[in-house]
């Protein structure tokens, strides 16, 4: 995968130069920023561990470090992508979730939901009921963004409006979350997703051409392609925080080292040290869909909704 680390870009040291158009979408787009005042040493690390699990291929994924909002536009602008993935601070604003880029200086730069939102919202899929036409100087017609990977301490309120506003599916944080834990979450999400996607790539491709046959179907292609993804983006959910509980120590085999629980919350006097609160990661998307999920998981029933109809999140067992 050295092809892949190779393409670490440095956002923050772009110039403005418009990057090659290149219409074959993109499958993962990871933005990792750490600044200085309050660096994450480990979140360059977790973007690489992420592309490799997924081996998709350094022509489908594209790994950034640093920058700014607008840098993160110009890349979703000059290739369609299907997910997104940010790694770094999303507890940045004063008093407000906001998602924290990194300004030319290395500074802290936050941004709060509603302008995130003004940011991707362009680049989401059209309501299966109302395709989007081309739009005045948009390279193309609909918005791809399936997915959205908010990998931060208390991103929820993040998520949640993005939603709001149209995003198909998003994963993040109803609490604070351990480094290590939410690296491990987020490495195990996209090894399984990338796993199922390659898995439904045969059966969607005939769904695709059946349905290319028939005449004023793209509205229901578009509307099945969402649930597809979202069936995805849910089970890998699952996966992901299966992978969380039962991690366990190195140094005593046996010993869980996680649980899906609120870090900020002060352990009973006596209570043992592990297993260790590693936070309670929230996925937000289509209920029926995830429903469709736990039905396909052998055993996963075990997902319970909490919070509103698409918010689902799992203890461990």
């Amino acid at each position: 995968m050295e092809g892949l680390h190779s393409q670490l870009i440095d956002l923050g040291a772009l110039d403005g130069t418009p990057w090659p158009h290149a219409a074959a979408p993109r499958e993962l787009l990871c933005m990792a920023c750490s600044p200085w005042q309050t660096p994450l040493r480990k979140a360059r690390a977790e973007i690489v561990e992420v592309a490799d699990a997924c081996q998709w291929g350094a022509d489908r994924v594209t790994l950034t470090w640093g920058g700014q909002a607008e840098s993160l536009v110009g890349e979703l602008r000059q290739r369609p992508t299907r997910r997104l993935l940010f790694a770094g601070h999303t507890d940045a604003g004063a008093g407000a979730c906001a998602l924290g880029f990194t300004s030319p200086g290395g500074g802290l730069e936050p941004l709060d939901a509603l302008e995130l939102v003004g940011h991707l919202g362009a680049f989401f899929p059209s309501p299966a009921s109302s395709p989007r036409l081309p739009s005045p100087g948009h390279a193309h017609p609909r918005g791809v963004l399936e997915l959205i990977v908010i990998n931060g301490c208390h991103s929820e309120g993040l998520g949640r409006k993005l939603r709001e506003h149209g995003a198909p599916c998003v994963v993040c944080w109803r609490t604070a979350a351990r480094d290590d834990a939410a690296r491990l979450f987020s490495v195990s999400f996209f090894r399984s997703l990338a796993a199922l996607a390659a898995a439904e790539e045969p059966a969607d491709a005939d769904a695709d051409a059946d349905a290319a046959t028939a005449a004023g179907c793209a509205m229901h292609e578009a509307g099945g392609a969402r649930h597809r993804a979202a069936v995805l983006c849910a089970r890998a959910f699952a996966d992901a925080e299966r992978a969380v509980c039962t991690a366990t120590r190195r140094s005593r085999r046996g010993v869980r080292k996680f649980e899906l629980a609120d870090p900020e919350v002060p352990r009973a006097q006596g209570q043992p040290r592990y297993p260790l609160a590693a936070g309670i990661p929230v996925l937000l998307c289509d209920e029926a869909a995830a429903n469709e999920a736990c039905a396909a998981a052998d055993g996963a029933a075990a997902l319970s909704t909490t919070g509103g109809s698409d918010h689902r999140h799992r203890s461990c067992p």
